[in-house]
């Protein structure tokens, strides 16, 4: 092999959809021993709990950042407040359930506005009958975990996300 082909060979190829961008990024943090940063918003502590604990079971080096609301999840998402210089989250755990904002406008507000775009969202539900709703919208949800949450399905979740 030259050592054109090397080169080219260890380079990623051309990044076109939001499933291989988050497939591309999840592969650069693991080179680079990097966490994967992920917005849980979840009102519910005893969920909150449970999705922490099933996120440690995964060996999946995280840096979880937690909110309790969908205007939360805006102001985190716009940096705004509390939430200015957080980074910028590489997925959403996304529960439809929230107060004041709840997720189904979370989403509306997330498919109107660039600050959502680019970042994959896994619903976190107890019920799959809002997945024909989900479905529709123009964000890119990736993926349906039924609560409580657990190491296998937010593994199972991450897999498919990896591998596009």
């Amino acid at each position: 092999m030259t050592s054109q082909n090397l080169a080219l060979a260890d380079t990623e190829p051309a990044v076109t959809s939001l499933p291989q961008q988050f497939a591309y990024t999840m592969r650069a943090k693991i080179k680079r021993h990097q966490p994967l940063v992920i917005l849980l918003a979840e009102d519910d502590p005893s969920d909150i709990c449970l999705t922490e604990c099933a996120l440690d079971e995964t060996y999946v080096s995280h840096q979880l950042h937690t909110v309790h609301n969908g205007s939360e999840v805006l102001q985190y998402l716009r940096c705004e407040g509390i939430f200015a210089g957080k980074p910028r989250p590489d997925l959403i755990l996304l529960d439809l359930h929230l107060p004041y904002t709840d997720g189904f406008e979370v989403l509306e507000t997330l498919a109107h506005e660039a600050g959502g775009n680019g970042i994959p969202i896994i619903i976190l539900t107890g019920s799959e009958h809002y997945r024909h709703l989900l479905d529709s919208c123009n964000v890119w949800l990736c993926d349906y975990v039924a609560k409580p949450c657990s190491p296998d399905k937010l593994l199972g979740a991450f897999a498919r996300l990896h591998s596009p």
